[in-house]
């Protein structure tokens, strides 16, 4: 599976301290070059686009109050009342598969809408 870091558009860092370091030093990043940039959005446009991660079993709400925006402000409501209905949906079963059966670092979904659900 394709993975972001190393391709030249991300701060890659070996670890939790290094990461936290990058992030605290943010706002002192050059912008990227067009050319950077350009290959950045055509990767997310292939991981998020191309490849969906269609849910069923759960959907997110988001919370946009009149104080602003907060990374934290979302919410995540199962929509399956059982464990049979988690089963019959899919939508967990490759995740699962990736998070258990792989080494691989991105979650890209192979899976389409079942005939008659929506996306």
């Amino acid at each position: 599976m394709a993975c972001a870091s190393g391709l030249g558009f991300t701060h890659d860092s070996a670890s939790t301290e290094e990461f936290l370091g990058t992030l605290g030093r943010i706002e002192t990043f050059e912008p990227l070059s067009p050319e950077t940039a350009r290959e950045a959005r055509s990767y997310a446009y292939a991981f998020f686009v191309r490849h969906p991660w269609l849910v069923r079993s759960f959907e997110f709400t988001f919370d946009f109050p009149e104080r602003g925006w907060h990374p934290l402000d979302r919410n995540l409501t199962v929509t399956a009342r059982s464990e049979g209905d988690l089963h019959r949906q899919g939508d967990l079963d490759e995740w699962a598969r990736w998070v258990l059966d792989t080494r691989d670092q991105d979650f890209l979904a192979t899976q389409r809408p079942r005939a008659g659900q929506p996306a």
